[in-house]
């Protein structure tokens, strides 16, 4: 592997992507890339906690064999500018589960940005993340516990790319969000 997930997603969403989101979201760019920098690392944390137990990592490791290859990462701007949104928000209701309108009013908090829009860029980037970590799994053919293990390592990197948020979104996350993508 080449360098972190985090660090490979926040370089992909550049330029053409930004610029799109922008337009998603009606806001400038310089807060549309903040919004990233908190959004990408809140996802796979949110990621690593599900992962956290046998269930929860077997059930992304399916997701992922199931619907998500990577074939995405060819074309980001295109997904973007699509602005669509369903597999993103059925996403985010299985990693965040109940604590997603909460989280949401968090990040919008922290990025100036309305919970409207912070829904839109979580379910936009949402399919994104897993494209990426799809593609991971199948180069480095990870079993859902290679799979939990590399997320455990994402969450500790995200943390420290943003040591603030998560760590208020920290406790939102260890309550409980639903199995992932049963």
């Amino acid at each position: 592997m080449g360098g972190s997930i985090l660090t490979e997603l926040i370089g992909s969403l550049t330029g053409d992507s930004i610029s799109g989101l922008s337009q998603q979201l009606g806001v400038d760019e310089n807060k549309t890339s903040k919004a990233i920098g908190l959004a990408v690392p809140l996802l796979l944390s949110a990621l690593a906690k599900n992962t956290s137990n046998d269930k929860g990592a077997q059930s992304l490791a399916n997701a992922l064999n199931r619907d998500h290859d990577g074939s995405i990462l060819n074309d980001i701007t295109g997904h973007v500018q699509s602005g669509s949104l369903d597999d993103g928000l059925g996403i985010l209701g299985h990693v965040l589960g109940g604590n997603q309108s909460k989280i949401e009013a968090t990040l919008s908090e922290h990025t100036g940005l309305d919970a409207a829009s912070i829904t839109k860029l979580l379910a936009i980037l949402a399919p994104v993340v897993l494209g990426m970590l799809g593609k991971q799994q199948k180069q480095e053919s990870l079993d859902p516990t290679g799979l939990s293990a590399l997320l455990g390592t994402e969450s500790k990197q995200a943390s420290q790319s943003t040591p603030d948020l998560l760590g208020l979104l920290g406790g939102l996350l260890s309550k409980g969000a639903s199995d992932l993508l049963d």
